[in-house]
C-alpha cells in the first residue's frame, strides 16, 4: 500500500497511458524503498530457506532521477516501435 505522501505528479504527458514509465506517479524516495523491497522479495524467493545470505542493500538514489532509464524494452508491430500500452500489448508509440 503506497501512503498519500508518496504519491507525485507524472512528468511524462503518456502516462498512465504507455507501460515504459509505470512508477513516475510514486514519489521517489517510496520508489528506493519499493524496489529494495522487490529485490529482497526476488533474492527469497530464489533461494533456498537453508541459504543464508546478507540483507539486501538499499536501492542507491542518483541526484536527479528524470530525462533517463536504466533500462529500456521496445516493442515492434508491424507499424510502430514503443512500449506496450499499461496491462496491454498493443503498441503504444506516443
Amino acid at each position: 500500500m503506497i501512503s498519500v505522501t508518496s504519491v507525485a505528479k507524472p512528468r511524462c504527458q503518456h502516462s498512465g497511458l504507455c507501460g515504459g514509465c509505470t512508477w513516475q506517479d510514486i514519489a521517489y524516495p517510496e520508489q528506493l524503498r519499493m524496489k529494495t523491497a522487490l529485490g529482497q522479495r526476488l533474492i527469497d524467493a530464489a533461494l533456498p530457506r537453508t541459504v543464508r545470505v546478507q540483507p539486501t542493500l538499499p536501492s542507491t538514489p542518483v541526484v536527479n532521477p528524470w530525462g533517463y532509464r536504466h533500462k529500456m524494452h521496445f516493442v515492434f508491430d508491424h507499424r510502430a516501435m514503443g512500449h506496450y500500452m499499461m496491462r496491454s500489448r498493443p503498441v503504444f508509440d506516443g
